[in-house]
């Protein structure tokens, strides 16, 4: 649902013609805030909860040094978006590392690992875009650019396939 109001205010803004870059600076803070609360949930180890909560702390300031010094506001976020994508690979491998090291009887329940698999094909997959957004954005032709958003919401439409999936057995798990 966060992400849906993000992309009306987001749409809502470029139909007017308004840079919605700025919404997207705030949307990178608050999706891994919410994404690093479900890690905290689902991860058992300690010094894995102990990083959530200071990454939690850590990257909105991080956020907001990169808009000062870096990356304006009115731009895409590329520096803060490769490394939230960095993070979040980072907690999905925490989490299957410790569904392998659990006794080999006991599986986490399939739709916590649905919306892991979820995260990791949609942040692995978007690395590269984000890491390259500025670049793509002002020295990519037309046609490359809307192939490269194809692939993007692709991924964004079996990330969110997959969580579909994941309340499917989450409700039949009660």
């Amino acid at each position: 649902m966060f992400a849906g109001v993000i992309n009306v205010i987001a749409s809502v803004l470029a139909f007017n013609g308004i840079n919605n870059m700025p919404v997207l600076h705030l949307y990178t803070i608050l999706e891994l805030v919410l994404v690093l609360r479900f890690f905290s949930i689902v991860i058992t180890g300690k010094k894995a909860v102990w990083s959530i909560y200071g990454i939690k702390w850590l990257f909105p300031v991080f956020c907001i040094i990169n808009f000062i010094c870096f990356e304006s506001v009115f731009m895409f976020n590329s520096y803060t978006r490769a490394f939230e994508a960095i993070i979040i690979i980072i907690f999905c491998m925490i989490y299957f590392k410790e569904v392998l090291d659990s006794s080999p009887n006991v599986f986490r329940s399939y739709s916590v690992t649905l919306a892991v698999v979820g995260f990791l094909i949609y942040f692995s997959g978007s690395f590269f875009h984000f890491t390259f957004s500025n670049y793509i954005s002002y020295l990519v032709k037309y046609e490359l650019k809307m192939i490269i958003w194809n692939i993007h919401a692709t991924l964004v439409l079996i990330m969110y396939s997959l969580f579909t999936l994941a309340f499917i057995y989450a409700k039949a798990d009660r």
